[in-house]
């Protein structure tokens, strides 16, 4: 898209358009995307075609290889010039983190160097190679300030007692009682079931099972085969179809960092336009449909999803923003999946293939109340 309204986004204006491409991947709702790009052209002082503006705000599938930085984009782009294929590119440019031969080092560069961040490492890091940076998609500031801490931490513990043997990751669950627990365990079986119907359904349709197409027939069958928004029927074609539904963010995204299969729904798409970043609750009041909605809503009235959906104070608490546990929760996820990552990168490199070596640090997701005597990297 940028080549096609020639923007030179490798040589000029690189700033503005990496801070583009982080308000394409957060926010997912058109007029939130147009709010803060219009934010950013105003801090940058540029003026933009606006039919570029307009196609910005539509952009779907943002996720994954869409989350790359514009800085990586070009790096991947100048290999792949020089004739190495795609996946070789990002093995080498340290994405995903699968090349070999990699030394060991005694010192966590930044999440996100700088220039001069690269030129101290060249400085001081004998052994350092530009290659050898760990990539991360995008994420939250949140996350970025919690590995930020850890760095730091690490970097002192070393500074002061050397290289470090073996780092546990041990995260806090919610405290649940039996009954809670149990819950869990059912919804996990049935969310199992789930999948296989919906597996079976595109094998015997011929269809790609792909990550997308799983989702949509689920929402589908979860739903009756109709749009919780309007009530209307959805057929099997209508549903696999993005040009006419479009799985949906029920709170929407600008509002909470929750993509869970419990805040999705499919809908048809002329009506989650409409809906925008709005309340859900409001928008379907004013269509007389929220009654009718909260009717749709075929799920064990005790499941975690039926009450996500249907819930009024909880749904009010959401949209002022006063519901941060369930941010919280997904902010510490994706943290320990990414500080797991960047340590082993650094400091525990892989000298053979990720299926044939061993985990250096254990990843350790127990009840809180559960923690053994071993040091760990906790919550806080």
């Amino acid at each position: 898209m940028l080549r096609a309204y020639s923007i030179d986004f490798r040589n000029k204006n690189n700033l503005f358009y990496n801070e583009l491409l982080l308000v394409l991947y957060y926010y997912k709702n058109s007029s939130s995307r147009l709010k803060h790009i219009e934010e950013l052209m105003a801090k940058y002082v540029m003026a933009i075609d606006g039919a570029f503006v307009k196609e910005c705000t539509n952009l779907k599938n943002m996720d994954g290889f869409g989350s790359f930085s514009l800085k990586f984009a070009n790096e991947v782009l100048e290999l792949m010039q020089k004739g190495v294929i795609r996946s070789k590119a990002l093995e080498e440019l340290g994405y995903k983190s699968r090349y070999l031969n990699m030394p060991t080092y005694s010192y966590l560069p930044p999440l996100e160097p700088t220039l001069k961040n690269i030129k101290w490492l060249q400085s001081n890091l004998p052994y350092f190679q530009a290659q050898h940076l760990f990539y991360q998609s995008k994420i939250s500031p949140k996350v970025k300030r919690v590995i930020g801490v850890l760095r730091k931490l690490v970097n002192e513990l070393i500074a002061k007692y050397g290289a470090i043997d073996e780092i546990r990751i041990e995260t806090a669950r919610e405290l649940n009682s039996q009954t809670e627990e149990d819950t869990i365990k059912e919804n996990q079986k049935k969310n199992d079931t789930q999948n296989r119907e919906a597996q079976k359904f595109l094998q015997n349709k011929d269809l790609a099972q792909s990550p997308k197409n799983l989702e949509r027939v689920k929402l589908w069958k979860e739903q009756g085969g109709f749009c919780l928004y309007s009530g209307e029927e959805m057929s099997e074609e209508e549903m696999l179809d993005e040009n006419q539904t479009e799985v949906e963010h029920f709170i929407p995204r600008s509002v909470i960092w929750i993509n869970s299969f419990k805040n999705k729904i499919l809908v048809h798409k002329k009506y989650n336009q409409n809906k925008s970043s709005q309340n859900p609750i409001s928008y379907l009041q004013r269509m007389g449909e929220w009654e009718n909605f909260k009717g749709r809503i075929k799920l064990d009235p005790k499941s975690p999803k039926y009450q996500w959906l249907t819930d009024e104070k909880h749904i009010e608490s959401v949209m002022q923003k006063e519901h941060w546990q369930e941010s919280y929760l997904s902010d510490t996820r994706t943290a320990t999946k990414i500080i797991a990552k960047y340590l082993n990168h650094y400091l525990y490199p892989p000298s053979k293939p990720l299926r044939q070596r061993r985990k250096e640090i254990h990843h350790k997701c127990h009840r809180q109340g559960n923690r053994g005597a071993k040091a760990y990297l906790g919550d806080s």
